[in-house]
């Protein structure tokens, strides 16, 4: 279970960097 935590982990570092993109991205 451990590959899981290390995937959501990683997961939620990029998400929260993606968000941040998309939230100063001027559309």
């Amino acid at each position: 279970m451990k590959w899981k935590v290390a995937i959501l982990g990683a997961t939620g570092a990029v998400g929260q960097r993606f968000i941040q993109l998309l939230h100063n991205h001027p559309w």
